[in-house]
């Protein structure tokens, strides 16, 4: 959770946000590069949300979700 938004990590979709409670999910994986995309972990520090990547690495949202980076 960050404040409204609840993030769900899944295998084969990436990363889910809903901003309503989980009434509907949009895919925000902009920056991942894969079309297929295993999330095996999500975790928030301060504004910046962090999605595991099977096979990828560790990425790093700034903006919920809307663009990731690979940082290195």
């Amino acid at each position: 959770f960050n404040g409204t938004n609840v993030f769900a990590g899944t295998e084969g979709s990436g990363v889910l946000l809903s901003t309503d409670d989980g009434g509907s999910w949009t895919t925000v994986n902009n920056g991942f590069g894969k079309s297929y995309i295993v999330v095996s972990a999500l975790a928030m520090s301060g504004t910046n949300l962090f999605a595991g990547v099977g096979g990828g690495g560790v990425f790093v949202s700034t903006n919920n979700g809307s663009s990731w980076i690979k940082p290195g």
